[in-house]
């Protein structure tokens, strides 16, 4: 005779890794008010490289799918982030996410082009 499987939902462990989850969460919310320039700068080249590394991780790792151009479009971003913060004088936290819709629009004609593409 088996043993019926039980399933917990949420117990001690879940609970205190959502508080430290929180605790983070609500630290980098704050982190501009909490950190000098250099600490936000490092920050910001820390979770830009592991969102690169993620990307890296996922296309080629898990997907299996190799390189299409990705990184140009990295490079824009990069580029428009530096012209947006250095030569417009925009804060670079709200440069961050203009340069995203940058390099977004940018890619939307090529998108039209390679989605056309078929086979190997």
């Amino acid at each position: 005779m088996t043993r019926p499987v039980l399933v917990e939902r949420g117990g001690a462990a879940s609970r205190w890794g959502a508080i430290a989850f929180a605790l983070v969460v609500a630290s980098l919310a704050l982190s501009p008010f909490l950190f000098v320039d250099s600490v936000l700068r490092t920050l910001l080249q820390f979770f830009y490289l592991l969102a690169l590394a993620e990307i890296w991780n996922l296309l080629a790792g898990y997907a299996g799918l190799v390189s299409i151009g990705q990184q140009a479009y990295i490079g824009i971003g990069a580029y428009a982030v530096l012209a947006l913060a250095d030569h417009a004088h925009v804060s670079v936290f709200l440069a961050v996410p203009l340069a995203a819709a940058v390099a977004c629009v940018l890619s939307l004609p090529t998108a039209a082009l390679v989605f056309r593409l078929r086979g190997g």
